[in-house]
């Protein structure tokens, strides 16, 4: 592996792991965290620089978070239609887990865990382009999430443990009842709060 070090928009030093034949590979940010390997949309690639992350910026993140909100909005509705009780079961589970999390405080733990959920619920929408249109945006507003929001609004992070798990046993509840309309509307209101809890404070 070759690692190398790009400076992001708020000085956030991001580490790039290459191996041939993998343009992007792995993308480990400064606490560690893996988020797979992005689409090439979402990040540049310079003779010179290598890869890098585009500047982040409010009128991208607006358009980055309403592709989320309404992807994740068909990945939920769909999770209702063809998601089995046992998958149902392990939404369940990571939701506790979540809430565990938050309650122990770790920040990157409950990162982690909060990425399972959302990832969980695209591949049990069984919809192989919802699975890739999902990761991909998620990863990308994960950039303002870690680089805009966590550095500066630690201080919240308590807040976020409460009132995300609630959230997500909402939306959960709703696939149980397999309601696709309401557990797409949810998710929509889900994506849109944490939009609006970076930009709108």
């Amino acid at each position: 592996f070759v690692n190398y070090f790009e400076t992001c928009a708020n000085c956030c030093p991001v580490i790039y792991d290459l191996c041939p034949g993998n343009t992007m590979g792995a993308v480990i940010f400064r606490a560690g965290r893996n988020y797979g390997s992005p689409s090439p949309s979402l990040y540049g690639i310079s003779s010179k620089k290598g890869c890098f992350i585009p500047p982040l910026s409010p009128e991208d993140a607006e358009h980055v978070f309403f592709a989320r909100e309404n992807i994740e909005f068909q990945t939920a509705a769909s999770a209702a239609l063809h998601a089995s009780d046992e998958e149902i079961e392990t939404l369940r589970r990571i939701i506790l887990e979540e809430v565990e999390t938050g309650e122990a405080g770790d920040i990157i733990g409950y990162s982690s865990i909060n990425e399972t959920f959302h990832n969980f619920m695209a591949h049990i929408s069984k919809n192989k382009y919802l699975q890739q249109y999902s990761r991909h945006i998620f990863w990308r507003s994960n950039s303002y999430i870690f680089f805009h929001y966590y550095q500066f609004k630690v201080s919240m992070a308590e807040r976020e443990f409460k009132v995300s798990p609630a959230q997500h046993l909402k939306i959960t509840e709703a696939i149980a009842k397999r309601d696709s309309n309401e557990a797409g509307k949810l998710m929509k209101q889900h994506v849109r709060r944490t939009f609006e809890g970076i930009f709108k404070k």
